[in-house]
């Protein structure tokens, strides 16, 4: 089985330099080396060992703060920061042949194409599950959007649907491949026309409200909160407020809070998070408490 598998590098590099040609480098799985290579956007100053130690990487997928890459033949996910550093080669581990990941603002899916399933884990790497989606035919690659995850079936040459919570899986949604792997789709960054944000003193808390003219891509948000405007901010939100707009509408939030201290002063962020785990920061917005 290592034997097929080292018999697609070619269409794996392909595939890594598609997905990855954003923010300021392109990186991609040296699967035949081991490594994981990363290089300027106009290819300058390529580093083939950028990352060291990988077992067969096949694919790789990042967001703003990590890299993640599937190590194929030691059957784990690895993930390291965006500068190559604190690289942990078995982030997740029980896969099953993985070859082909794919990252949004809140999970991370891989293919496990000799245990033919797809498999998801939160992107901390905890709860993970390696037969999220079963039924598969040595799945080779995924890709997501926001509202499905594809991935392509080279066992019966077609390419795989479903939601994104794993529902209504599709085997055979698009037929008449020929070796299909490592499926992509166009990336979209997110765009937030912010008409309002702002931070209100009440009794005992702080209302902190935003309002959107549109959201585009856009998967939730958080607020972060600092008792100086060029502070360090913390984020005060447990889990992400959901995005309630669309590209041609918004919506209204508002967000309280009651961990404050009489007399400060503090200044609030807004955070907003799209479906690749991009994430941009609005305000800051002063408070008198």
């Amino acid at each position: 089985m290592q034997t097929y598998v080292r018999n697609i590098v070619l269409w794996l590099f392909v595939f890594a330099f598609a997905q990855c040609a954003f923010g300021q480098y392109i990186y991609w799985a040296n699967a035949s080396a081991d490594t994981i290579g990363r290089a300027n956007l106009d290819g300058s100053s390529p580093n083939q060992s950028f990352i060291s130690g990988c077992t067969g990487p096949f694919g790789v997928a990042i967001n703003t703060q990590y890299i993640y890459w599937t190590n194929n033949d030691t059957n784990t996910i690895g993930r390291a920061n965006l500068d190559g550093s604190s690289a942990n080669q078995s982030f997740i581990s029980g896969c099953n042949g993985p070859a082909g990941v794919a990252i949004n603002a809140q999970y991370i899916y891989w293919a496990n194409h000799i245990g033919d399933t797809i498999g998801r884990a939160n992107l901390d790497g905890s709860n993970a599950s390696q037969s999220f989606i079963s039924g598969c035919d040595m799945p080779h690659g995924v890709a997501i959007n926001t509202q499905y995850i594809y991935w392509a079936n080279y066992g019966n040459i077609t390419i795989g649907r479903a939601l994104l919570d794993g529902a209504s899986p599709v085997q055979a949604f698009i037929t008449g491949c020929t070796g299909p792997v490592f499926p992509a789709l166009p990336y979209i960054p997110t765009y937030i026309e912010l008409l309002d944000f702002h931070g209100e003193a009440k009794e005992d808390y702080v209302l902190v409200t935003w309002e959107t003219a549109a959201e585009l891509a856009n998967a939730g948000f958080q607020i972060w909160r600092s008792e100086s405007k060029d502070g360090e901010y913390a984020q005060i939100t447990g889990l992400l407020i959901p995005s309630q707009g669309g590209s041609t509408w918004g919506a209204r939030y508002e967000y309280l809070d009651f961990s404050i201290v009489p007399g400060k002063v503090y200044w609030y962020k807004l955070e907003d998070v799209d479906f690749h785990g991009n994430r941009t920061f609005r305000g800051p917005v002063q408070v008198q408490k």
